[in-house]
C-alpha cells in the first residue's frame, strides 16, 4: 500500500476591488471568485496474489474504502502470510504424523512384550506338565495411559479386555 496523493481542502476565495478617497471607502465590489475543490487521499493498494481468497479478502476491503480494514486485510493475505501459514499447516501435519508414528511404535512394542510374556508363559505351562503338575493359570496384564486418553486401559490374554476411569483421586475405581 502506498500513496501517490495526499489530500488537499477545498476552498472558496473572493477578489474584493475597494477604492477610497482620501482614505473614505468610495466603493467595493467582488472583482473575482474562485473555487478550489477538495481532493482526497489516493493511495495504491496491490491486489495480485495466487490465492483466490486473498484477491477477493483484498478487494472486499478496498470496497469498504475504510484503510484499517485495508491494513488488515494486507497483514493477513500478504504473501509472507499466506507462506507462513502453508509452512505452519505443514509444520502440523509432519508433528501429527510423526505422534502417529510414534504411537504406533509404541502399540508395537506392547504387542511385543504380550508376546513374550505369553511364550514365556507357555514355557513355564510346559514345563509343569513335563514335571507332572497340573497348569497353573496365570493372567497378564499391561496397562496403557497416554496424557490424550488419561483412562486406564487393561488387555489379558484370551481375548479378556477391560477398561476404567483413571482414578484421580488416588483411590480405586469402583467396579
Amino acid at each position: 500500500m502506498s500513496q501517490t496523493q495526499s489530500s488537499h481542502t477545498g476552498y472558496t476565495a473572493q477578489l474584493w476591488k475597494v477604492v477610497t478617497v482620501n482614505g473614505v471607502e468610495q466603493s467595493r465590489e467582488i472583482f473575482n471568485k474562485s473555487t478550489y475543490k477538495a481532493s482526497p487521499r489516493i493511495v495504491a493498494v496491490g491486489t495480485a496474489s495466487g490465492s483466490p481468497e486473498a484477491v477477493n479478502a483484498m478487494n472486499a476491503a478496498i470496497a469498504s474504502q475504510n484503510e484499517g480494514a485495508i491494513s488488515a486485510a494486507i497483514a493477513q493475505w500478504n504473501d509472507a502470510a499466506i507462506a507462513a501459514q502453508q509452512a505452519q499447516a505443514e509444520a502440523d501435519a509432519a508433528a501429527a504424523a510423526a505422534a502417529a508414528e510414534a504411537a504406533a511404535a509404541e502399540q508395537a512394542a506392547l504387542e511385543q512384550q504380550q508376546q513374550q510374556l505369553q511364550q514365556e508363559q507357555e514355557k513355564e505351562q510346559e514345563k509343569e506338565k513335563e514335571k507332572g503338575r497340573p497348569p497353573v493359570s496365570r493372567a497378564a496384564f499391561l496397562f496403557l495411559v497416554t496424557p490424550e486418553n488419561p483412562s486406564g486401559v487393561c488387555c489379558g490374554w484370551g481375548g479378556g479386555a477391560s477398561a476404567g476411569p483413571w482414578p484421580r483421586s488416588g483411590g480405586c475405581a469402583p467396579g
